[in-house]
């Protein structure tokens, strides 16, 4: 559309999502995980067996760190956890990807602020000492 301009308020919406505006060179690339800290496993469900991963938004600044991290919705449907359990996992999740270090998005040869999604995993240290559960195999004994 001709003669429709931007607003202020709607650049500055652009440059926070890390999005380019209009028109801008996009030639460059996101961020990039240089650095993971393994998030800590909650204590209370050490033995359980829980296995689950969460995703997070992470904004990741011109110095390679993280300035805000977001856990991602997820679907109710498909997380057998209650919302209480997975806040646990939620925020051991935004307390690991704090510590982790990134390489900034570049635009051009310039850093830039960028979100990126990523993923942390969880596995149960008790249960991987205990060995895997065949609860099936003892049922049939």
């Amino acid at each position: 559309m001709r003669g429709v301009r931007a607003t202020p308020a709607a650049l500055a919406l652009v440059a926070a999502l890390g999005a380019p505006p209009a028109g801008a060179g996009t030639a460059g690339r996101g961020p990039e995980v240089v650095r993971r800290v393994a998030a800590e496993y909650p204590a209370w469900a050490r033995g359980a067996g829980l296995g689950t991963s969460v995703e997070v938004r992470v904004q990741v600044g011109t110095d390679g760190r993280a300035r805000r991290v977001v856990v991602v919705p997820y679907s109710v449907r498909n997380d057998i956890m209650s919302r209480r359990l997975r806040a646990s996992f939620d925020s051991a999740a935004v307390a690991s990807v704090r510590q982790w270090g990134f390489r900034p998005a570049l635009r051009g040869d310039r850093p830039v602020v960028a979100w990126m999604r990523v993923e942390v995993p969880f596995e149960d240290p008790g249960a991987a000492a205990r060995g895997p559960r065949d609860t099936l195999a003892k049922a049939k004994r």
